[in-house]
């Protein structure tokens, strides 16, 4: 892996159990084994297009953990600043799929290794070596320290010149609505490019479109709209 990073990613993945039939969850016994992240999505995708991209994140010591890494790092993503946590298990995730009913996704996730992320988790080499940091929404909803993690890390990405993007990513179960704007807010005014689905931009700012883009988030902040 070259030393220059397009983009840094950072955020929790999981092992994400898809059901090979639909039904109740009670009643469904065979599954296959994925993962599940957005962060590492995206870092999935912009390596299939020849960037150079890293994900960071922390994974239980457990052979879940060595299967989340070793998916990544197949996919051609940088792996090498990821970190296993032998008191933490990685983050589960399993589909359900209905015929006449929304799919639902149960998470096991609370106390996980990545909810336990924190601003040394990210190392300055890292940061100092990208073009672009890519956040989400979902990593400062997971704990506390996760919320100092994105912040400080968009502190640091300043000071390096390093163009910062954010994706909300709404993740209603997760946290208080309240806390949600409020943190989502702070935090896109310390971004460089928010990427916004349309219909969700009220949760987020509180107002409607078309006045939610530039002028809900500050001058200096580019908004795309989807």
């Amino acid at each position: 892996m070259n030393d220059e990073i397009d983009v840094l990613t950072i955020g929790e993945t999981m092992v994400l159990l898809n059901p090979h039939e639909s039904g109740p969850m009670r009643h469904v016994v065979d599954f296959r084994k994925r993962i599940g992240g957005a962060e590492s999505n995206m870092a999935v995708g912009l390596a299939r297009l020849d960037h150079d991209a890293a994900w960071i994140s922390r994974l239980g010591s457990d052979p879940h953990g060595q299967y989340v890494r070793d998916t990544i790092r197949g996919a051609g993503v940088d792996t090498q600043y990821v970190t296993f946590d032998a008191e933490a298990p990685t983050g589960l995730m399993f589909k359900e799929r209905r015929e006449l009913a929304e799919s639902r996704v149960y998470y096991y996730r609370d106390d996980s290794a990545a909810s336990r992320m924190a601003p040394d988790d990210l190392p300055d080499e890292a940061l100092a070596n990208a073009r672009y940091l890519h956040l989400t929404g979902i990593t400062p909803a997971l704990s506390e320290s996760c919320r100092e993690l994105v912040f400080d890390a968009t502190r640091r990405a300043q000071e390096h010149g390093v163009t910062v993007s954010l994706d909300p990513n709404l993740r209603f179960k997760l946290w208080d609505e309240t806390m949600m704007r409020e943190t989502l807010l702070s935090l896109v005014e310390e971004c460089d490019v928010v990427l916004l689905v349309s219909k969700r931009v009220r949760c987020c700012s509180g107002r409607t479109i078309p006045n939610a883009s530039q002028r809900s988030f500050g001058p200096s902040v580019r908004t795309k709209l989807s």
